[in-house]
C-alpha cells in the first residue's frame, strides 16, 4: 500500500489553492496523526522586547512599522501570525517579510532587522539556547518539556491562542478497514518506543498517535479553523 507522511497544509492546500488534483477528504483514509510542532515566538536578543505582552504593546505603538518573518504565503509562520493578530486582536498594520526557510531568516531576526517571528522550536531552540534570540512564548495550551522556563501565549497576554503544525498519515480512499487499523496499531507501537519519542523530543517534535476516526474529525476541524481565519486575511 502507498502512504501519505501529510503535514499541516494538508488542511489549508484546499483553502489556498482552486487546482488540487485531487480532493482532501475523498481521495484519502485517515490512518493516524503522528506528531505535532510546536512553536515559539522570538525576538533578537537585542530587542527591547522581553514579553509577549511587551511585543504587543510595541506592535500597537509603532503601528506600521513592525516586521515579521515567514517562510512564505500559506506557510505555518503566516498562519501563527495571522491568528496571533485575530486572537490578540487591534494589533495594526504589520510588513510580513517572507524567506525561503527559516535558517534563512534567522540571520536579520538576530540583528534584529527583523521585528519578531513565531518560528518551530526545534529551528529556534538552538539560537535561543545560544542567546542570539529571546523566546517570548510558546504556541501551545501547555509549556514545552524542553524549554520549561518559557510561558505559553495564554500566560502571556493572548487568552486562547493555540498553535502547532503537526504530521499524519494517510492512505489512499478505500484501503481496507483491517490494513487501515494494522498500520495505525503499528504506527501506535512505534510511537510508544521510548527511544523513538526521545528522537522525536530532541527534534522539537510531540509525538502524537490517534486513532483513524479522530484524525479524520481533526482533519476537517483544522479546514474549518483555518478557512474563517483566512477570510479575515488583510
Amino acid at each position: 500500500y502507498t502512504l501519505l507522511q501529510a503535514a499541516a497544509n494538508m488542511a489549508t492546500n484546499p483553502i489556498l489553492l482552486t487546482d488540487l488534483p485531487f480532493d482532501t477528504i475523498k481521495d484519502f483514509a485517515p490512518v493516524s496523526l503522528t506528531h505535532l510542532t510546536p512553536y515559539v515566538f522570538v525576538v533578537s536578543s537585542q530587542s527591547p522586547v522581553k514579553s509577549l505582552r511587551e511585543l504587543i504593546k510595541y506592535i500597537k505603538d509603532d503601528a506600521g512599522k513592525i516586521t515579521y518573518g515567514t517562510t512564505g504565503d500559506g506557510s505555518p509562520q503566516q498562519l501563527a501570525t495571522l491568528l496571533f493578530a485575530q486572537t490578540a486582536g487591534g494589533l495594526g498594520k504589520m510588513t510580513e517579510v517572507p524567506y525561503k526557510g527559516s535558517s534563512a531568516a534567522h540571520p536579520d531576526l538576530i540583528t534584529n532587522r527583523i521585528s519578531f517571528m513565531i518560528d518551530p522550536l526545534a529551528a529556534a531552540g538552538p539560537h535561543i539556547k545560544a542567546g542570539n534570540l529571546r523566546a517570548l512564548a510558546v504556541t501551545t495550551p501547555q509549556r514545552n518539556p524542553s524549554f520549561p522556563d518559557i510561558p505559553t501565549a495564554t500566560e502571556g497576554g493572548v487568552p486562547g491562542y493555540d498553535f502547532s503544525s503537526w504530521g499524519g498519515v494517510f492512505a489512499p480512499a478505500g484501503t481496507p478497514r483491517a490494513i487501515v487499523q494494522k498500520l495505525n496499531a503499528e504506527i501506535g507501537v512505534a510511537l510508544a518506543n521510548p527511544d523513538l519519542r526521545k528522537r522525536f523530543t530532541d527534534m522539537g517534535l510531540v509525538a502524537k498517535h490517534s486513532t483513524p476516526e479522530e484524525l479524520g474529525k481533526f482533519l476537517q476541524s483544522e479546514m474549518t479553523r483555518w478557512r474563517a481565519v483566512l477570510a479575515k486575511k488583510p
